[in-house]
């Protein structure tokens, strides 16, 4: 398993598909996309292809590394976590996570969870992702 960063605490973790190693501010794909979005959805549609240029991560509660989504995301370079339950419960919009594509391991910075009280609850993507050599 990948060293954390400093701040950072084990969240949920699931299984890598790939792309390394970004750090961003989590996003569910509605309302105005942060600078580095890592996009948490419940599974891997490929209908959100689209949005994959420029993402720092992509966070999945369903799929597999050979997802159709999942293998785009690899082209892209975009750190991919799949298969991590509860994720889009867990990591609300506006949450700064990291996310290892080689270990599907995704963290929240310590403090700085945002919690949902239900839960129970045209530039390449590689120059608006941060990579960390661990």
């Amino acid at each position: 398993m990948v060293q954390l960063p400093p701040g950072h605490r084990s969240s949920g973790e699931g299984q890598g598909a790939g792309g390394g190693f970004g750090t961003g501010t989590a996003w569910d794909g509605h309302g105005e996309r942060p600078d580095r979005p890592v996009l948490v959805v419940r599974s891997l549609d490929p209908a959100l292809a689209p949005l994959l240029p420029g993402l720092a991560g992509l966070v999945a509660e369903t799929g597999s590394a050979l997802s159709h989504l999942a293998v785009l995301a690899r082209e892209y370079r975009v750190p991919t976590a799949v298969g991590v339950p509860a994720a889009a419960d867990r990591f609300l919009s506006g949450t700064p996570l990291t996310v290892d594509g080689g270990t599907g391991e995704v963290a929240v910075r310590a403090g700085e969870v945002v919690v949902r009280d239900t839960v129970g609850a045209a530039s390449g993507p590689a120059s608006t992702r941060e990579e960390s050599a661990a």
